[in-house]
């Protein structure tokens, strides 16, 4: 199973284990560790893509598969004109509230 090539690369799963990894159009694959089998959904946008951890959390992580922007949202969405929508749950004397905002690559 893989997602379809964006910015040259694709995640995939790979080996006897059903790893995440990170694949390029010339074959190189960079394990991914973290990272839970949905990750096949997510592509990259302006060098970043939105993905889970296995606590279900999203950030950013960059081609070599490092955390650009933390796990820290509920929902994240892929980036354009260097901004993406973001969605986390804040928990006030009302009860639990999800918030969405607007993040700059930056994660701000």
């Amino acid at each position: 199973m893989a997602s379809d090539f964006h910015e040259g690369l694709a995640f995939v799963f790979v080996g006897n284990d059903w790893h995440v990894a990170l694949i390029d159009k010339q074959g190189r694959q960079t394990k991914l560790d973290e990272f839970d089998w949905d990750a096949t959904n997510s592509k990259f946008h302006e060098g970043l893509a939105a993905i889970d951890n296995k606590a279900r959390l999203y950030g950013y992580v960059d081609p070599t598969g490092r955390w650009v922007i933390p796990p820290q949202f509920e929902y994240a969405e892929g980036f354009s004109n260097g901004l993406a929508r973001v969605e986390w749950r804040q928990e006030t004397r009302m009860g639990l509230h999800r918030q969405t905002r607007t993040s700059d690559l930056e994660g701000r």
